[in-house]
């Protein structure tokens, strides 16, 4: 890895085995992903997970996981260790700009209410913030905008997709103001983003089909049937026009409707 590494915040998770088999360990990236996808491993090829993060061991999401958990990007990183060094000793953590903390998080952390020493700050277009800047350490987290890809059977309808969708954003905690686009290769999704209000794209079979992501679900037989590499993956990324990162694989939703979303990487 010497040579590689660029800094915490953009190096990929490195996870090893040890020779034995015995052990699955994070190497880079612990609190950004590499836990998780140990964890994960552990239970899968049943071995034993080695983790050494303060954090983690004592069950406290870290601000790292914070910011992956609500999607935003954190602007100024290398402050985040001291509001993860506020959270182990106990302190408050106060967080603004969103509207309710998701369940899986654990911390002391407060939404929008309190005085506290330390602020994890989401922003968007239209928050602020009236605090006192000396006397506060804030992380400023800046939301990735998101682009959904949607795949359908020709006799679904608009209501249909549009609950789906909905039901997808709630399991992952993102709210429509986030959205960049949708995008799909049926016409009738168009009529579910205006009940939305968020843009549409409609794309045909070579601009999905140029789509090249090595996170790509292979596609099903049927797919391939039709002549497309993947529908509702390559339309999340699609949609992005540019650097992108599956954060919700497709999943069917409603025997009808195929959800997937992406984050665009704009930062």
């Amino acid at each position: 890895l010497c040579g590689k590494l660029v800094h915490k915040s953009i190096d990929p998770p490195v996870i090893v085995v040890d020779p034995s088999g015995r052990f699955v360990i994070p190497v880079i990236g612990a609190h950004w992903g590499a836990n998780e996808i140990a964890l994960e491993l552990s239970r899968i090829l049943k071995l034993e997970p080695v983790i050494t993060t303060a954090s983690d061991s004592r069950g406290i999401t870290s601000i790292e996981q914070l910011a992956r958990i609500l999607h935003c990007h954190i602007e100024n990183i290398d402050d985040a260790q001291i509001l993860d060094s506020a959270l182990l000793r106990g302190e408050e953590i106060c967080v603004y700009g969103i509207d309710s903390m998701p369940s899986i998080v654990r911390g002391k952390y407060i939404v929008d209410g309190g005085k506290c020493r330390y602020i994890f700050f989401v922003r968007s277009k239209n928050s602020d913030i009236d605090i006192d800047l000396e006397n506060t350490r804030i992380v400023w987290c800046k939301p990735y905008t998101i682009s959904i890809g949607v795949g359908a059977h020709n006799d679904t309808d608009a209501n249909e997709v549009a609950v789906a969708i909905r039901e997808a954003l709630d399991e992952v905690n993102i709210d429509l103001s986030s959205i960049k686009c949708i995008v799909s290769i049926k016409p009738i999704v168009k009529e579910v983003a205006n009940i939305l209000g968020v843009p549409f794209k409609l794309v045909k079979l070579d601009e999905i089909n140029s789509i090249d992501d090595i996170c790509l679900t292979p596609p099903s037989p049927n797919t391939v049937k039709y002549g497309f590499r993947g529908v509702a993956e390559a339309c999340a990324i699609y949609g992005c026009s540019g650097k992108a990162h599956l954060i919700f694989r497709k999943r069917v939703f409603r025997r009808n409707v195929t959800i997937a979303m992406a984050s665009c990487r704009d930062h």
